[in-house]
């Protein structure tokens, strides 16, 4: 008989220990999306061949140099980002506030 709940008890751990992986690991995985309406870029900058900008403290992506070169800072947007995992935020699209068209 305490054979039968030693091995049951290993079971229940490492069932528990592969939930708790899963939970986290499809953390990881999964999209998530944020937003700023009429927010100021506080900064901008490149590291090798990336661009970024600053906004709320936090390092956003920019994918597309020609659009990087046409954000200014102390500029006005409306913007939509994305990030998983520890990657750093990329933004997604950028406006004018008010202004229905995006970049």
């Amino acid at each position: 008989m305490g054979g039968f709940q030693m091995k049951r008890y290993r079971v229940l751990a490492a069932a528990a220990i592969l939930i708790i992986f899963f939970l986290l690991a499809g953390n990881h995985f999964i999209i998530h999306t944020g937003e700023a309406e009429a927010a100021a870029v506080e900064d901008k900058g490149k590291e090798g061949t990336e661009y970024y900008i600053l906004l709320n403290g936090r390092k956003l992506m920019v994918e597309d140099e020609n659009v990087w070169n046409l954000i200014e800072v102390g500029g006005i947007y409306d913007i939509a980002y994305e990030w998983y995992g520890n990657k750093d935020p990329v933004i997604t699209s950028i406006t004018f506030p008010g202004y229905e068209g995006s970049h």
